[in-house]
Formats: structure tokens, C-alpha cells, sequence
């Protein structure tokens, strides 16, 4: 399974969530579009960005555990040619990813995030 059909999925998840403010799935898709700036900016603006995107990405929920921002960060890692951008955003999806299995609350949800984490793993091991 690939990791755009996760993300789909999960964006998918989230426009079906029921909430007061703008839906989730909205916040996902604004996400992404963050995400495709990196390529527009010069690498020095990357920090200032990357902060704006993870306030962002704070405020949605996980699908099936694991972190949607670090979704949409692989994504935009995996259609970087960049070498240099492919690293950085992997490095940033690995953080969420991390992050969000530490969060888990169980041995098997820590195991079941941890999966994102070794995936993320190998990816920027690769990029290097």
C-alpha cells in the first residue's frame, strides 16, 4: 500500500468527522498545500516554515496510528527531486512520527506507530 493511498485515506476519515469548527479533512488538505511550498522557497525560509506546519498539523487527530502530518510530509518527501528538501521533510515526518508513538497509551498501539516510524526510517536512510 502506497503512502498516498494512506493519506487518502485518512483525509477521507477525517471529511466524514463531525466537528464545530472547519472540518479536519479541511485542515488536512490546507496541510498538503503547505507542504507543496517547500519547493517554492529557499532552503532558509524551511524553519520558519516547517513551524507554521507542524501548529498546523497539531490539531488533527491521527488515522489508524499514525500522524496525518507526517503523512502529508512524506508525501511531499517522496515527490521532492531535491535531495537536500527529500531529507528535510522526511527528517520532519520522522519527528511527527515519532512523536506520535510515544503518545501511544499501549504496547500494541506503540508497536502498531512505531511501524510509520521504520518506514520513515529507511526512507531517509535512502535519501542520504
Amino acid at each position: 500500500m502506497s503512502e498516498n493511498s494512506s493519506l487518502d485515506r485518512a483525509i477521507s476519515w477525517l471529511n466524514g468527522q463531525k466537528t464545530a469548527a472547519s472540518g479536519p479533512g479541511e485542515l488536512a488538505l490546507h496541510l498538503q498545500s503547505l507542504a507543496t511550498m517547500f519547493r517554492r522557497m529557499h532552503v532558509q525560509e524551511h524553519r520558519e516554515h516547517i513551524a507554521r506546519f507542524h501548529n498546523a498539523a497539531g490539531v488533527i487527530p491521527f488515522f489508524q496510528d499514525t500522524d496525518i502530518g507526517a503523512l502529508v510530509l512524506e508525501q511531499a518527501a517522496d515527490d521532492a527531486s531535491d535531495a537536500t528538501l527529500k531529507s528535510f521533510l522526511y527528517t520532519e515526518a520522522l519527528y511527527r512520527a515519532q512523536w506520535c508513538a510515544q503518545a501511544a497509551s499501549a504496547g500494541g498501539e506503540g508497536l502498531a506507530r512505531s511501524r510509520h516510524v521504520e518506514q520513515l526510517q529507511a526512507k531517509l536512510a535512502n535519501a542520504a
